[in-house]
């Protein structure tokens, strides 16, 4: 067991958590479920894959570092520096990602050649995790189809693949 504080540049095991909600999306596609649900689970894995490079993480208490089969995570607590206020738009956690990475990411994204610009498209669905998840409130009004959200989760795992977090950093 580590009993310790570490920083780290971006968030990895937060990009994997967003992973396992992008992969429970595209289940519940399959099952053809109502689209708020999918949504849901869309909008969560796109808000944590933009959480995951927002900036420098402290990782407190930390207990342990585990590994699964597929992914690795710290077991403690954690704080970003994010305005804790708007966690949920995509728009203002698009904001906070620092310019390196950015750049990177609005490269992957037009090489997917998509008419809507990166920006646009985080701001047009930034209600949508809110929208989606307490629906009973909202009336179902969310903005993204299920091809705006394959296209973001594939944008992330480019750039996950292209080398943009590195395991070395942490």
């Amino acid at each position: 067991m580590i009993h310790k504080t570490t920083t780290i540049p971006f968030s990895y095991p937060t990009f994997n958590h967003g992973l396992a909600y992008a992969e429970s999306y595209d289940l519940l596609k399959k099952f053809e479920l109502p689209l708020y649900v999918i949504v849901t689970n869309g909008a969560l894995a796109i808000e944590l894959f933009l959480k995951s490079l927002t900036g420098n993480y402290v990782i407190r208490d930390v207990v342990e570092k585990v590994y699964t089969s597929d992914y690795e995570f710290f077991v403690g607590t954690s704080t970003q520096g994010v305005d804790r206020k708007s966690t949920h738009l995509f728009s203002k956690l698009y904001k906070n990602i620092p310019e390196e990475y950015l750049s990177k990411l609005t490269s992957i994204w037009k090489t997917l050649e998509i008419q809507e610009c990166l920006k646009d498209r985080l701001e047009r669905l930034s209600y949508d995790f809110v929208n989606s998840r307490y629906c009973d409130e909202t009336g179902n009004k969310f903005n993204g189809s299920v091809q705006d959200y394959d296209e973001l989760i594939e944008l992330f795992k480019l750039y996950e693949s292209s080398g943009g977090y590195s395991a070395d950093s942490y």
